[in-house]
């Protein structure tokens, strides 16, 4: 989830028994650094799993997000990218760095 505790009830009120991981992204001032908190089930490799963002702006946190679980050796085909706000070029940027994601907005 980045920022996605704020669909987490609803997620877990229409997905019974879910397993819910975790993804912090957060820009450390103004000199790039980005500090990464990231607590997954441990059999995430063997899921569907569902990347909620409530708000989609420049792309860039998605797109760490999105790399970070494709380090856990996690295929982008098998997981959806969930937004309910998106800017055109949060969209741009994601999709262009990952062609294969599913993207639901």
């Amino acid at each position: 989830m980045l920022s996605g505790e704020s669909i987490e009830n609803t997620l877990r009120a229409w997905c019974k028994g879910i397993k819910i991981g975790k993804i912090l992204i957060h820009r450390d001032g103004y000199n790039g650094k980005q500090l990464i908190y990231e607590k997954l089930p441990n059999d995430i490799s063997e899921r569907q799993v569902l990347l909620l963002d409530p708000v989609l702006a420049t792309g860039n946190s998605a797109n760490r997000a999105i790399q970070l679980l494709i380090e856990k050796g996690f295929p982008e085909s098998q997981f959806t990218f969930l937004n309910l706000i998106s800017a055109p070029e949060g969209i741009q940027c994601v999709c262009k760095k990952f062609p294969s994601l599913k993207t639901v907005t």
